[in-house]
């Protein structure tokens, strides 16, 4: 059975260059694929954001460790039933910023805690027919940022003959924090567009070789999945499942428990939030208030009204539409919306 939170193998370059992965040291910043601080600024700005984002994810945990959800990085393996998942990232001891999954459990006894785990984030490059040896150089050298390069062959429904199992030999890249993949995307974007709007004037001879190793990148493949999804995805990690959860110098792994196949008991909290509006608009946060809000906690259902808006108290009331599914209510008639909010 494969573990989790292993890191790809590849011709590693740049600052991790010859060196093992380091335990991991205190927090970093938020690094899901569309948030992403333009290094503006020089390296002064791009300090600052990483600081940023360090204080930003301290201040999570310190959140989560609240409501029962504390970090779990050494001690005995921990066994939890996976409820959610959150991008981040962690500074090593050399203070190199690592892109990250934080994943939250829930154990069989009904406690709860999270892991996380090193992932590093990648995407493609489509090459010139033969020229792939020759982009994986050019990266290597030109871009610093770049963590490792390696070729790797992958099925491309775009091919005339996939069908017959044939495969693209494509240029993966990889990296160790998406503020990084972003950063050379917008560099070789621009290159590949530009590259395919020339194939579509010169003859076919230019993809067999020919031309300048820039002219040879055609396009970048998987370089706008979401960086969660992008690590559930390889490694295998879903929702409503069980797993064994190992810290082992620094590294977290999980291990998917296939013979657990009963759920665990999570408190499901269900809500809807109604507010006023003009007609054939949507709610405006500026000029529309919160009329009522409805949730309901293990079977037992609340309301909660605002008196601005509703012209009288309701009473405490039954809603069932099925013997399976009873709803009882209490309510709470709030003078106004700050007083809804509140008791909410």
């Amino acid at each position: 059975m494969r573990e989790l939170g292993q890191a790809p193998r590849g011709r590693g370059r740049g600052r991790g260059r010859g060196r093992q992965q380091q335990p991991l040291g205190g927090p970093a910043g938020d690094t899901a694929l569309t948030t992403f601080f333009p290094e503006s600024g020089g390296a002064a700005g791009a300090q600052q954001q990483q600081q940023q984002r360090q204080d930003s994810v301290r201040e999570n945990d310190e959140i989560e460790a609240q409501l029962g959800f504390v970090r779990y990085q050494e001690g005995p393996e921990r066994l939890g039933w996976l409820i959610n998942m959150h991008a981040t990232s962690l500074v090593d001891d050399l203070g190199v910023e690592r892109s990250a999954v934080d994943y939250y459990f829930l154990e069989a006894d009904g406690g709860t805690f999270k892991s996380t785990v090193l992932f590093r984030p990648y995407f493609y490059v489509v090459c010139a027919a033969g020229r792939e040896g020759d982009v994986e150089a050019w990266v290597a050298r030109k871009f610093e940022r770049v963590e490792a390069v390696e070729r790797v062959e992958r099925e491309d429904l775009q091919m005339a003959n996939h069908l017959s199992g044939a495969k693209r030999q494509l240029v993966k890249l990889e990296f160790l924090n998406v503020q990084d993949l972003l950063s050379v995307r917008r560099e070789l974007q621009p290159l590949a567009k530009r590259n395919a709007r020339q194939r579509q004037v010169v003859s076919a001879y230019a993809e067999e070789g020919e031309g300048e190793v820039e002219e040879a990148v055609l396009e970048l493949r998987e370089f706008d999945v979401p960086y969660y999804l992008r690590v559930a995805i390889d490694m295998h990690v879903r929702v409503g499942l069980w797993y064994d959860v190992k810290a082992e110098h620094g590294a977290v792994t999980l291990r998917r428990r296939d013979d657990l196949v009963q759920r665990a008991e999570p408190v499901v909290l269900a809500f809807d939030i109604e507010t006023t509006k003009l007609p054939l608009k949507f709610p405006d946060a500026q000029t529309d208030m919160i009329m009522m809000i409805s949730y309901m906690v293990d079977g037992q259902g609340y309301l909660i009204t605002n008196r601005e808006v509703v012209s009288q108290d309701i009473e405490d009331f039954e809603y069932s539409p099925t013997q399976e599914y009873l709803g009882p209510f209490t309510v709470f008639n709030e003078r106004d919306e700050a007083a809804v909010l509140r008791r909410f």
